[in-house]
């Protein structure tokens, strides 16, 4: 997992964000990382959850679940999106250069528009997220009264509490 922060830390620095504040270990190999300012993510350990980018406004985990507030951040999706498209097609993005950049941010922001899950997540100035290691799922996002039916299901503990605003 140490392996995994350095790297985390490593990206930070090399996408401009600087070193990240503040780096998290969640359950289930999750990691939340505060970059700073209202960059605050919840990053996946594998491709099988997608990351919750955005404002991550808050979070509260046991071994069982990780739950999660957020206010999502077009911005923030956009800015991974993009990212990724280059990252991931290299001989399409050869150089990482600014005309690379622009062209990947229009297609990422065309993905947000377009796509249902996108959709889903900026439909709501509040989204919540429950990830159950017992089942392998990620829930979300839901609306408050989704995300309440969805903890009674699958017995989220009492103790278990996000705030639905910066503290």
């Amino acid at each position: 997992m140490r392996n995994l922060k350095l790297i985390i830390m490593i990206i930070c620095a090399s996408c401009g964000g600087g070193i990240s504040n503040y780096i998290e270990e969640l359950s289930g190999d999750f990691i939340y990382v505060n970059y700073g300012g209202a960059f605050n993510i919840i990053q996946s350990p594998n491709s099988s959850y997608p990351s919750i980018y955005g404002e991550v406004i808050d979070h509260s985990y046991d071994d069982n679940f990780i739950i999660v507030a957020q206010h999502p951040s077009k911005k923030g999706y956009q800015s991974k999106i993009s990212s990724r498209l280059r990252n991931e097609d290299h001989k399409r993005y050869p150089n990482n250069s600014e005309e690379e950049r622009l062209k990947t941010d229009r297609i990422a922001d065309s993905i947000i528009t377009n796509d249902p899950y996108y959709q889903k997540i900026f439909a709501r100035k509040l989204n919540y997220w429950i990830m159950s290691h017992k089942n392998k799922k990620m829930y979300g996002p839901l609306s408050e009264i989704e995300y309440l039916k969805k903890r009674k299901e699958l017995r989220v503990p009492e103790e278990l509490q996000v705030h639905n605003e910066k503290h």
